[in-house]
């Protein structure tokens, strides 16, 4: 596949071409950025639940965004290496034979819509502030509350994963050399792996404390 070095950007043509972004970025250099997204990711994660979880109301903002600037890349990086090996693995099962590495780029490449919701928080922040911390105060200068904005950043976000996943399904299929409905049950089995372990851990617990 040819490609015009000095005019591709894979941060645009990940949004609409993930298929022919990815493997620009197999061919070139399936490592580049890869640690930058996921701890991104993970930040941004960390950030959306640490304001809008009810249970943490109580924290100060600048205390939040210190969890989240401190733990939320830490355990997106973690988390992009074991679901990535997990993928990986699972994806023998059905055929694929895709390394670990090339897995990785095109689950942290397939991060970018998710990531560019920080981009919907900082005015957010700005605008609102230690107001935070009571998430259903009226906002003098707007009159919109916190838990208002809060709503409607969740729905842009939500829809910003949607398309995340999507791009994941592809960049999955093209790594693998799979089809979309491989892709998606790679994906699948991958989730599965961790969920079921920790349900039987959660089941065994409650079921030892009733």
């Amino acid at each position: 596949m040819e490609y015009e070095h000095s005019s591709f950007n894979p941060w645009r043509s990940i949004w609409f071409t993930p298929r022919r972004t990815i493997q620009y970025i197999i061919d070139t250099n399936p490592e580049k950025y890869v640690i930058v997204l996921a701890a991104l990711s993970g930040f941004n994660q960390a950030l959306g639940q640490s304001i809008t979880e009810d249970g943490s109301e109580s924290l100060g903002l600048i205390l939040k965004l210190t969890l989240a600037l401190f733990l939320g890349p830490l355990i997106g990086i973690i988390g992009l290496y074991i679901f990535a090996a997990l993928t990986s693995f699972t994806g023998r099962w059905l055929g694929g034979a895709s390394s670990s590495l090339n897995i990785r780029a095109a689950i942290a490449w397939s991060y970018v819509p998710n990531i560019a919701s920080l981009f919907l928080w900082v005015p957010f922040l700005l605008m609102f502030g230690s107001e935070l911390a009571n998430p259903h105060s009226p906002h003098v200068a707007t009159g919109m509350t916190p838990a208002f904005a809060i709503i409607i950043l969740s729905l842009v976000s939500i829809v910003l994963g949607i398309w995340s996943f999507i791009i994941a399904i592809k960049c999955i299929s093209q790594v693998q050399k799979f089809s979309i409905w491989r892709a998606l049950a790679n994906i699948i089995l991958a989730g599965l792996v961790i969920a079921i372990p920790l349900l039987v851990i959660v089941m065994l617990f409650f079921g030892f404390n009733i």
